[in-house]
């Protein structure tokens, strides 16, 4: 009869990385959505500039107050995220 000893040895060279990678996968998989909000909202961020340039570029006759609003309530929504996904 066979019985294993109570010291374990590595089955491969690879064993333990294996083993921290696989105990660490949720703390590892943890980071990937903030960090892909923070790419969207950083790419975001030019568009909004140069739409809010465009805007402000606009004569006030042909202004609309409800783009002028949106342009504010993007800002917002981006920069927000930027430090909500910084933060995270």
């Amino acid at each position: 009869m066979h019985t294993k000893s109570l010291t374990a040895k590595p089955e491969g060279r690879y064993t333990l990385p294996w083993a921290t990678a696989k105990c660490l996968r949720w703390a590892f998989a943890s980071i990937v959505p903030p960090r892909i909000a923070l790419i969207g909202f950083t790419f975001a961020q030019p568009f909004l500039i140069s739409t809010t340039i465009s805007y402000v570029d606009q004569p006030a006759a042909q202004q609309n107050h409800n783009a002028g609003l949106g342009l504010i309530a993007a800002a917002s929504i981006i920069y927000t995220g930027i430090a909500v996904s910084h933060a995270l």
